[in-house]
């Protein structure tokens, strides 16, 4: 493990085998794109920090008026307890994207399992501030 990610080892890495769901790739880039859209104030930024962790307000003019000026960003990565035992949805836990792979389940003490990593966007809410 590198600093708790997958290692990557180009003499040992099958290029031709890879896909989104292979764990050196979700190991460190999202691999699912996740937009929200929504009216004004609805929680689409809130969604997007509840999954990830980051506050995409990142200017003082979008905290003063608690709404999205500029896109924001930020990915995610959604594990699954590895322990078929453990009750859903408790199994399911989302982090930040820089969590190590094997976390351990906060229910049942064991290793998740990466599922996938998520980049999610939070979208301008009003279109005047989309079209300048």
């Amino acid at each position: 493990m590198e600093d708790g990610l997958a290692v990557q080892d180009l003499s040992k890495l099958e290029i031709d085998k890879l896909t989104p769901l292979t764990a050196e790739v979700i190991s460190r880039q999202a691999t699912i794109n996740c937009g929200t859209i929504g009216h004004v104030a609805h929680g689409k930024s809130t969604l997007v920090k509840a999954l990830s962790g980051v506050d995409t307000a990142k200017f003082k003019r979008e905290r003063e008026r608690n709404n999205t000026i500029e896109l924001g960003y930020a990915n995610a990565k959604l594990y699954k307890c590895s322990n078929t035992d453990c009750p859903r949805p408790a199994c399911y836990r989302a982090y930040s994207s820089d969590k190590e792979d094997h976390p351990l389940c906060e229910v049942r003490l064991i290793c998740n399992s990466l599922l996938t990593e998520i980049g999610s966007q939070d979208a301008v809410s009003r279109r005047p501030i989309i079209e300048g």
